[in-house]
Formats: C-alpha cells, structure tokens, sequence
C-alpha cells in the first residue's frame, strides 16, 4: 500500500539525476551538464504546462526529474539517493 508521500514516478538515470542536481544547486553531488542540457532544464523549469507536455514527450527523464524537484518535498533527496547509485 503507497502513501501520498512515496514518490510515483519512472526510473531516472543516475546521468539524468547528477544533471538536475547540479541544475538545482547541488555543487557536491550532482554534476555540470553541457551547455544543451543546461539550458533545456531551463526550458523545463520555466515552461506553462502545455509546454511542460510537449517537452515531457521528447525528453520524459529531464521532465520528470526537474518537475518532482520543482514540485515535491522529496525531489532533491530522490534524485540524491539515485545519484549515489554506483554506475553499473
């Protein structure tokens, strides 16, 4: 049985998550993305919700990941704890 509070979301690659951390702030855990993803996370993160839509489409793990931060109280911790994955 989920609660409100467990995260409902897909599978984010640990690439995916040191990204948006970095995008976010965190200068110890995540990692600088190249210029592209810099400014699409932008994108994301900025963009009314038709847009967030067409993006989620072509991009659905930088979508979901920026929005859960954005959104949710556990964002951050979530994207850490698969950031700490090692890299199989």
């Amino acid at each position: 049985m989920s609660t409100s509070t467990e995260p409902k979301v897909r599978v984010i690659s640990r690439e995916v998550a040191l990204h948006v951390l970095w995008h976010f702030g965190d200068r110890n855990l995540g990692q600088q993305p190249g210029k592209f993803t810099e400014r699409l996370l932008l994108l994301i993160q900025t963009a009314d919700d038709k847009n967030v839509a067409l993006l989620r489409q072509v991009y659905p793990e930088q979508v979901e990941a920026v929005m859960n931060v954005a959104t949710k109280s556990w964002g951050l911790d979530w994207l850490r704890t698969i950031a700490r994955e090692v890299a199989q």
